[in-house]
């Protein structure tokens, strides 16, 4: 019974100080897409005193530019929101798995797959009542 209290204790604080972004964390950083069709990057960075990682990317193409920003966040879960130049707003709940992240609602799914030391990107989209379907496929590099 004597060890129990000091037991206790140390539990609580492991549990107190283990990184809540260690899922995410292999994101961080600056990334360059490495498409041929068009150009682009992105990046990863915690913000406002690690309580938010942000996302920022553009993609340029032959006749238009691509901007947003997606703002990750803790709550219960972790969530994110997205902002688009297009005028999107997405709202995400987040799957994280040790090398793969998994941005989901009813009707988006943006997957992140760690590659070695490239990222792999796909971006799916489902019609109501339809299965995902892939909509865009990149592979990052580390800037």
């Amino acid at each position: 019974m004597k060890y129990a209290l000091p037991l206790l204790a140390a539990i609580c604080l492991n549990a107190q100080t283990a990184d809540p972004w260690k899922p995410l964390q292999f994101l961080t950083g600056e990334w360059i897409g490495e498409t041929a069709d068009s150009a682009g990057a992105c990046s990863f960075a915690l913000d406002l005193d690690r309580k938010v990682l942000i996302r920022k990317s553009y993609a340029q193409y032959a006749t238009s530019r691509h901007e947003d920003l997606m703002v990750i966040y803790l709550e219960q879960d972790t969530k994110a929101i997205y902002f688009d130049s297009e005028g999107h707003v997405i709202q995400y709940r987040i799957e994280a798995g040790p090398d793969s992240v998994r941005f989901l609602n009813e009707q988006y799914r943006l997957t992140y797959r760690k590659d070695g030391e490239r990222l792999a990107m796909d971006f799916e989209i489902a019609a109501p009542g339809k299965p995902f379907t892939n909509y865009l496929h990149a592979v990052l590099r580390r800037k």
